[in-house]
């Protein structure tokens, strides 16, 4: 069976098991610095050496599979820091197979799906997660507890691009337009309702739903909310994530707002020179 890494994606570290300094997964890049210098994943990093172990951690340790702690914590979650685990590791097809089936919790199956949705190209997801999508094994994908079916967390992890306080990898709409025609033909829902298919409201201050193509906030914003804290700004920068790009990790930043703020930058730093060259001359109606 062949290993998957992001479906084509390299991390800038290269390949193998193990660690890494960065993820084959193309994780947001502001998640990817804080699972890899949170304490609980250098714990795991090492002392979890096989598949077995990493399933048998699932088991005892998730409670959710968000990507960040819920509550005051400001820290990734103990199931995003395995699922980068997962991500250097490389699982196999049969791995992959295995934790998707697996019998002992739906956390252990959720984590198979997020790792299919970030390690796999899109064209071939229908194959590793259609037969899934009508799955009525009860799951609560958020920290607060909401069940949904299995189901309809794999179809919300299909047709939304944004995951809680994080998102995914863009899925071309041609193939998007094929996983809606499929589940048509299930007599399915077709649209996302956003938190891994229970909807309601997240912790960046917004519908749960994916609807208008908004972006969630930065993610220290979104985790100050709850806290009625100003978040310190974002971080910038982000290599290419997507399929087909470069590592890194994440390649999801708002470009465009990013290009608005350079070049407002470049205009300040303008106005400050022409200031200061004001200043040294005369005004114009005494000059000589």
């Amino acid at each position: 069976a062949g290993s998957h890494a992001g479906g084509g994606l390299l991390s800038s570290s290269g390949g193998g098991s193990g660690s890494g300094s960065s993820s084959p997964l193309p994780l947001e890049r502001v998640l990817l610095t804080n699972i890899m210098s949170s304490s609980y994943f250098r714990g795991i990093e090492n002392s979890l050496a096989n598949w077995r172990e990493v399933v048998d951690e699932i088991y005892y340790s998730v409670e959710h599979v968000e990507p960040w702690m819920a509550g005051n914590t400001h820290g990734p979650s103990t199931a995003f820091c395995i699922l980068h685990k997962l991500g250097t590791m490389r699982m196999t097809d049969k791995q992959i197979a295995q934790t998707l089936d697996h019998p002992d919790s739906p956390y252990i199956r959720a984590l198979g799906v997020l790792y299919c949705r970030y390690a796999i190209p899109p064209r071939e997801l229908w194959d590793y997660l259609g037969k899934y999508v009508d799955d009525d094994e009860p799951i609560a994908p958020g920290a607060d507890g909401r069940e949904v079916t299995f189901g309809a967390y794999v179809r919300d992890v299909l047709l939304s691009m944004h995951y809680f306080e994080t998102i995914f990898p863009r899925i071309p709409l041609t193939v998007e337009q094929a996983i809606v025609a499929k589940l048509r033909e299930k007599r399915l829902p077709t649209e996302a309702v956003g938190n891994g298919g229970a909807g309601g409201r997240s912790r960046r201050g917004g519908d749960g739903a994916a609807g208008g193509g908004r972006r969630p906030q930065s993610v220290k914003q979104s985790l100050s909310v709850s806290m009625g804290r100003n978040a310190p700004p974002p971080q910038r920068g982000g290599g290419g994530g997507g399929y087909g790009g470069g590592g890194g990790g994440g390649g999801y930043n708002d470009h465009r707002r990013s290009d608005d703020r350079d070049r407002y930058d470049d205009r300040r730093r303008s106005d400050d020179r022409w200031r200061r060259e004001r200043s040294r001359s005369p005004p114009r109606h005494v000059r000589r």
